[in-house]
């Protein structure tokens, strides 16, 4: 793989700075959903998987998968398991290092994925 220059490396993340995390998004705990993860957060317990993970409470299992593999992700690049969680092939965004405009789609696939599974989660537990 070829090597990105640094001051292109720096640019790159400030737009994606500029573009993505200016925005209410998961990350940084202000999404628009954000009651309603704090909630669901507390229903997850805190090793191990859900309750009832394959009846009642599949969409939960699946918020409480997704929400590690969330944090591994934005907090050390941590893509295992990726694509069967979120349904997004990871390796199309890597086709293109180093640039912005696809990190920053990327960032913006994985957020609504997320809303979707928060909504699902949501409405299993709480609108039943």
């Amino acid at each position: 793989m070829r090597q990105i220059p640094q001051d292109v490396y720096k640019q790159n993340n400030e737009e994606i700075e500029r573009l993505f995390f200016s925005k209410p998004n998961f990350w940084y705990g202000n999404s628009k959903l954000q009651t309603e993860v704090e909630l669901l957060q507390e229903l997850i317990p805190f090793m191990g998987p859900v309750e009832k993970p394959r009846s009642e409470n599949k969409k939960l299992e699946k918020f409480r998968v997704a929400s590690k593999k969330f944090y591994r992700f934005y907090n050390d690049g941590d893509t295992d398991g990726f694509s069967s969680v979120f349904g997004i092939l990871i390796s199309f965004f890597r086709a293109y290092p180093g640039t912005s405009h696809f990190t920053f789609r990327l960032y913006e696939e994985l957020e609504k994925k997320m809303e979707i599974i928060v909504q699902e989660a949501w409405q299993e537990q709480y609108n039943k």
